[in-house]
């Protein structure tokens, strides 16, 4: 038997999902991803005005801000359900290998969130935004041949 490699080129609101199946490489795009939330501003996110802390002393005011901002706080929800999603079909057999292509600062947030049947299964990753290119500039970036792709057959967009 032949492994199955998933490719997913992700960012902080979307996830796209291809299968390169042997023996011809070809990438059939199989699902997406989307949070919308995401892309919204951190004003947008967040409408309640900080809460006024006190210094220990007593004597000063100062307004209480979150450690993480709101839009931080969304990017770690969707790599929760991205890392959620790329478990649950580790843990059927669905990939035999993985390869990671996101942003940055995404990719840190979801290789710290990956369960550990995924990240045995963790072929490679590519620090770079790529989640809303064409098929045959993911597959450059990765070194791969350009190769025409299979068409998109199906999407699971805003589900868990």
């Amino acid at each position: 038997m032949n492994p199955v490699t998933w490719i997913v080129a992700a960012d902080r609101s979307r996830a796209r999902f291809f299968e390169m199946a042997p023996p011809d490489g070809a990438w059939t795009e199989h699902e997406a991803l989307e949070h919308p939330r995401a892309r919204l501003h951190d004003r947008d996110l967040n409408t309640d005005e900080p809460g006024v802390g006190r210094d220990s002393g007593g004597r000063g005011r100062h307004p209480m801000t979150a450690a993480v901002s709101p839009k931080q706080e969304e990017a770690r929800e969707f790599a929760r359900r991205l890392c959620d999603r790329l478990e649950r079909a580790a843990d059927r057999g669905g990939f035999q290998r993985l390869v990671l292509v996101a942003p940055p600062a995404f990719l840190g947030v979801v290789r710290r969130r990956l369960g550990p049947n995924t990240r045995r299964l963790l072929a490679t990753t590519l620090a770079k935004e790529l989640s809303q290119q064409p098929v045959h500039v993911i597959r450059a970036a990765l070194g791969l041949p350009a190769q025409a792709s299979r068409p998109f057959v199906g999407a699971l967009a805003g589900t868990a």
